[in-house]
């Protein structure tokens, strides 16, 4: 039998930046880079906000692979943003960030 080309699954990256502290109510922006080294895969690509296995809120990362949350602080909350990846773009998980409130 002939050897079938399999297609190249790109490894994808995500990066994050939250506050470590906010003043409780107060919103924080959580903003990070989906990247990778085929650009198509971090460009409008769907981003989830993640709480545990809890999904926050969703947004699709912009033509550079930016992405923003803005989130109401009530209390300590660790978060990770996180990317299914695609047929050609392979999956990926942001570090967590812990928000504590003052």
């Amino acid at each position: 039998g002939q050897a079938i080309d399999r297609p190249k699954v790109y490894a994808s990256h995500l990066s994050i930046k939250a506050p470590a502290q906010v003043a409780r109510g107060a919103k924080a922006r959580i903003t990070g880079v989906l990247s990778s080294a085929d650009p198509a895969c971090g460009s409008t690509q769907e981003v989830s906000l993640m709480r545990g296995s809890s999904t926050l809120g969703t947004r699709n990362t912009g033509a550079s692979g930016a992405y923003r949350f803005v989130m109401k602080i009530t209390r300590r909350t660790t978060l990770q943003v996180t990317y299914v990846g695609s047929t050609w773009c392979g999956a990926s998980a942001s570090a967590k960030r812990t928000i504590t409130v003052n």
